[in-house]
């Protein structure tokens, strides 16, 4: 449960970057889904060499084991093999080791950004398909994922839509200023704790 955003910030051709953004709240909710307590201060945007990536859906160990074994010096090209290929067997195998213990409402969902082959925003689904978005998005300037998906995308819409973006996108500090107030005025009840930001 949370709010992930990315923007292509590509206004200036010769400096694009992709902004990610998320809430730093984790919710434990009971059998019902029912939210019973709230811990701020999660990290959930792993940063690689040429990637950043984050998650949606239920935080277990096996979603800390999963992004320490990318950032391993072993397996430093996992992603760069992931997107030849636009599927991410890792994440299918993190899939069913959730589904066994924790059961199906515990996957995770992913937003990645990369900078090789070529600089990209993308969305990782939880059997490991690598698509260039969510069947449901509309946008082709950002990804919105989680529980507070709701809030941010009309919120996204009218601010890019209005006055953000310009006829060559949007510029870094306008994605790094919309994700941010996108993130505080979000009033998904499962999403808090401030904001994690990597350009």
């Amino acid at each position: 449960m949370t709010s992930l955003i990315g923007i292509k910030a590509y206004a200036n051709p010769k400096a694009k970057r992709i902004i990610m953004a998320s809430d730093t709240q984790l919710t434990d909710i009971d059998s019902n889904d029912v939210p019973v307590s709230k811990i701020t201060g999660l990290t959930k945007i792993s940063v690689g060499k040429n990637w950043a990536m984050s998650f949606t859906g239920t935080y277990t160990s096996f979603v800390t084991s999963f992004f320490r074994n990318l950032k391993s010096k072993g397996n430093s090209g996992l992603v760069e093999k992931a997107m030849l290929h636009k599927f991410f067997p890792e994440v299918q195998e993190l899939t069913r080791k959730i589904c066994r213990k924790y059961g199906q409402p515990h996957i995770v969902d992913f937003l990645l950004a990369v900078s090789k082959p070529e600089l990209g925003l993308y969305f990782v689904d939880f059997a490991g398909n690598i698509l260039e978005k969510p069947p449901e998005e509309e946008s082709d300037d950002y990804l919105v994922l989680g529980s507070g998906e709701k809030y941010v995308r009309p919120f996204l819409e009218k601010k890019i839509g209005n006055w953000y973006i310009d006829k060559d996108g949007i510029t870094i500090g306008a994605a790094v200023k919309v994700a941010y107030e996108a993130i505080k005025m979000n009033e998904d009840i499962n999403t808090g704790g401030g904001l994690l930001n990597s350009p």
